[in-house]
């Protein structure tokens, strides 16, 4: 397991320990880096001149220290020339056992997703990088584009099973656009019978701007119901008394003929 950058430090419980009470406050500091040198390296030497080099403490000053503070740590069983601290050697092994249980719940939760989504697979990657799945080199994985439904409906293809759902591409507005039977349709319920040239005007205005901003949408027909609409709230509110066009007005008792003339 890689080592972390931290360990826990219980404050309660550190300064309870009646060892820790009877030590000077040089004793203090030096039990604290001690622990945090097990931390890095595992455990720490055994003798007293070797810890003094590391820490930068003079010999004489560290037969003073060593010994109130030397009985915080024992022998390691595996290396008499290496000292641990019993808890701090507890909690680090704690750690060691929960991250082991976590990489291999977390190859038996690929394994699951790979037999569900992918190709058979004998194991996650590990982190020396070796490889989670072997492909066969003639095995492809491909995903038609989406078409979209004639009459420009918003809503998007259903994904095919297994594959992820892809965007359908933006266009611009294409010379050739009119508003389909579906938007016509839409239009007279919305609105009423409305004269075909105000339609007409406005679909110009609303293609013309669009071209302008260099605009891309996905389903202009969707683009074209959404200006529609506004243009319609927009007509009814701010066209001045007598003009031209408050006097042509959709009006659902007016009959006119449809989109094709």
């Amino acid at each position: 397991m890689p080592r972390k950058p931290w360990f826990p430090f219980y404050v309660d419980d550190f300064w309870q320990d009646e060892a820790v009470q009877a030590m000077s406050l040089e004793e203090v500091g030096l039990y604290i880096r001690l622990l945090s040198l097990q931390w890095r390296e595992g455990s720490i030497p055994a003798d007293a001149e070797k810890i003094a080099r590391i820490v930068h403490v003079d010999g004489s000053a560290m037969g003073d220290l060593w010994p109130a503070v030397s009985s915080c740590f024992g022998e390691l069983e595996s290396d008499p020339s290496r000292l641990v601290n019993p808890r701090l050697a507890a909690i680090q092994e704690h750690q060691t056992d929960v991250h082991q249980k976590r990489v291999e719940q977390g190859k038996k939760d690929a394994r699951k997703r790979w037999a569900t989504h992918g190709s058979p697979t004998t194991d996650p990657p590990d982190r020396d990088g070796s490889p989670m799945l072997e492909l066969e080199s003639e095995s492809k994985v491909t995903t038609d584009p989406p078409i979209p439904p004639e009459g420009g409906s918003d809503e998007a293809p259903e994904p095919k099973s297994g594959g992820k759902r892809r965007r359908k591409p933006t266009t611009p507005p294409s010379d050739k656009f009119k508003p389909s039977k579906g938007n016509s349709e839409w239009f007279r319920k919305q609105f009423g019978v409305v004269a075909k040239s105000m339609v007409d005007r406005e679909t110009a205005k609303f293609l013309d701007h669009h071209r302008s901003k260099g605009n891309q949408f996905v389903d202009w027909q969707a683009a074209w119901r959404t200006w529609m609409s506004n243009w319609q709230t927009k007509f009814n509110t701010t066209s001045p008394p007598g003009s031209t066009d408050r006097a042509e007005r959709p009006n659902p008792n007016l009959v006119t003929p449809d989109e094709d003339g």
